[in-house]
């Protein structure tokens, strides 16, 4: 399965099907990743996708 995680600033699409997946739901999916590049300041990190949760607009 390939998930793809869609960021809006800066605007790009990355494939995270090689992140490790700590936990996943119907609702969330929570991610374990390392930088795609090599950087000085972050060494890895954790995401969450929330799948049914929406930004209502103002």
């Amino acid at each position: 399965m390939k998930i793809f995680r869609k960021r809006f600033v800066p605007f790009e699409i990355i494939d995270i099907s090689g992140d490790e997946v700590l936990y996943r739901d119907d609702e969330k999916l929570i991610t374990k990743w390392l930088p795609i590049h090599d950087r000085d300041d972050v060494g890895s990190g954790t995401s969450c996708v929330y799948f049914k949760k929406r930004l209502e607009s103002k």
